[in-house]
């Protein structure tokens, strides 16, 4: 754990938030990101010329907590990628030279972007794991549950708040945890997101200044 990551208990177990984003979960040496958009179009351009994209930068980013928090498990809670017409010839190449430097093992939660055939995964080495992956008594899922018995994690919502809570705030992404729930910011480029707003009940922790903060 870095001194700029959030510990959190839920479901009965200790997890980090991290200011990227991710979540890594201890016990179970598992690294968790949601939300790439691998190959969005229209995602903001990154100032370091070295990386050329912001694929590039998102997956440099990505080898960097692997490597940090010596994760055997890197799971992805959906829209790994922006749709069908994102996945180029030279996305495939990219992901699949990033893919040679990451010991973990990736497993992939089925999104609703993530239009990927069996060959583009067998090269990416990326193992396709449904539509939840169920982790002592937690659920992995892409999109919340509308009933949830059992602890769930998940993407989809890109959660972010405004602080100060008025229009002209920047809105900022967040991880969103109530009783049942721990909802994850997108680990991606781009900033668009949900603005919650109904905050009764819920704890917000906040993606700012490179640190996670509780709100």
């Amino acid at each position: 754990m870095t001194s700029n990551q959030r510990s959190v208990s839920f479901a009965g177990s200790v997890f980090q938030l991290d200011p990227s984003g991710a979540l890594y979960w201890p016990d179970q040496r598992l690294l968790v990101v949601a939300d790439l958009h691998l190959g969005r179009r229209d995602a903001p351009q990154t100032a370091d010329a070295a990386e050329r994209s912001p694929d590039t930068a998102i997956l440099r980013r990505l080898s960097r907590l692997v490597r940090d928090c010596a994760a055997e498990r890197l799971l992805v809670l959906g829209d790994l990628v922006h749709g069908a017409s994102a996945v180029t010839p030279d996305l495939i190449r990219l992901v699949a030279e990033w893919r040679k430097t990451v010991a973990a093992e990736v497993l992939l939660v089925r999104g609703n972007y993530d239009h990927l055939s069996a060959p583009v995964l067998n090269r990416w080495d990326v193992e396709p794991a449904g539509d939840v992956v169920t982790v002592g008594s937690v659920r992995f899922r892409h999109k919340p549950g509308t009933r949830r018995s059992e602890p769930e994690i998940c993407g989809h919502l890109h959660p972010c708040v405004r602080l100060p809570a008025t229009p002209e705030a920047p809105a900022l992404p967040c991880f969103v945890m109530e009783s049942n729930l721990l909802l994850m910011p997108s680990f991606g480029s781009h900033q668009d997101g949900y603005e919650i707003l109904e905050k009764d009940a819920r704890t917000f922790f906040v993606l700012c200044d490179g640190e996670v903060r509780t709100i």
